[in-house]
């Protein structure tokens, strides 16, 4: 919600809460599914799954100027810990990434890579990690989590 909210020029208005738009960090895939009033739907594409999550459900996400594609990933308990919004397009990642900057300033961490940077900003009013992920070629995603209670020093992400 609060994520959601914070973008809301790009991804449409939303109330400001913590978690995602109509989810709540722990929910499980039925209370998610109910939240969306059914536009969440069951995911069986594994090649969505990462970091130990599965991404259990899947749901289209249409902002005011770009349409993204949800991806609700879950832990081994069942519970909600990541939202992903995949955009395509060149014009639609350089906009994701400009409005992520004007929402929440510089970010804390950045990764640069042969092939893809990353950007995250910890949003500690709304109480959530937001990482954008550009892989070149107009592929990017955004991910919204809970924001961590302790973060490991150094550098990067």
């Amino acid at each position: 919600m609060a994520a959601a909210a914070g973008l809301g020029l790009l991804f449409g208005a939303a109330p400001a809460m913590a978690d995602w738009d109509y989810t709540q960090w722990g929910m499980t895939a039925a209370e998610v599914k109910a939240a969306s009033e059914g536009v969440a739907q069951d995911n069986t594409d594994r090649s969505l799954d990462a970091d130990g999550l599965k991404a259990e459900l899947v749901a289209p996400f249409q902002g005011e100027t770009f349409a993204f594609k949800a991806v609700f990933l879950f832990d081994d308990a069942h519970r909600l810990r990541y939202v992903s919004l995949g955009s395509e397009g060149q014009a639609a990642c350089a906009a994701t990434m400009q409005h992520l900057a004007m929402r929440y300033g510089t970010p804390e961490g950045v990764a640069d890579m042969v092939d893809a940077r990353t950007m995250r900003w910890d949003d500690v009013t709304d109480d959530n990690l937001v990482v954008f992920l550009d892989l070149g070629q107009g592929h990017c995603s955004v991910q919204f989590s809970k924001l961590p209670a302790t973060r490991p020093s150094g550098k990067g992400l």
